[in-house]
């Protein structure tokens, strides 16, 4: 795929067991096989990372994402979701990995985390508001203190000092 390739990140609010990922997996090949724009395939592909992340890819240098299209993968999470059980759009999670391990906390809960030294500066979180990608490559997984979560956590920080 291409580095510019437009890339969608959905996490899941639980991790998938190993069967579940087996036939999300299953699932996920064939809709990218098949996904269209205007009657053109696209050039997709698809994987479940951690048991717990759906990465959707687009290489645009021959058939560009539409609308239509961008609909069609949508609906596709909502059927993950509904048969599974799952969230992949509550914006209120975050998801940070401590060892091996992926944890998906509120949002609401980080100044309690950092407080309370489960997560620092240095741990790993997960950006899933990438595009493309060359940025899923780069800055998907990033120490905290580079995320975008770190200046919400600077400024109640400041706060605090004052």
């Amino acid at each position: 795929m291409d580095p510019l390739s437009k890339t969608w990140v959905y996490m899941s609010n639980r991790p998938f067991t190993d069967l579940e990922a087996s036939e999300i997996l299953r699932s996920l090949n064939y809709f990218t096989k098949e996904w269209t724009a205007h009657g053109f395939n696209l050039k997709a592909s698809g994987e479940l990372r951690f048991n717990r992340f759906i990465v959707l890819m687009v290489d645009e240098t021959l058939a560009g994402a539409s609308g239509c299209s961008i609909d069609k993968s949508v609906h596709f999470i909502k059927s993950v979701e509904q048969q599974y059980d799952v969230d992949f759009f509550n914006r209120l999670l975050f998801a940070w990995k401590k060892q091996d391990e992926i944890h998906v906390s509120p949002l609401g809960a980080l100044s309690d985390l950092y407080d309370n030294h489960q997560i620092s500066d240095e741990t790993i979180v997960f950006n899933n508001n990438v595009a493309t990608k060359k940025q899923l490559e780069e800055s998907w997984m990033v120490p905290l203190k580079k995320s975008w979560m770190f200046s919400r956590l600077r400024k109640r920080l400041i706060k605090i000092e004052r």
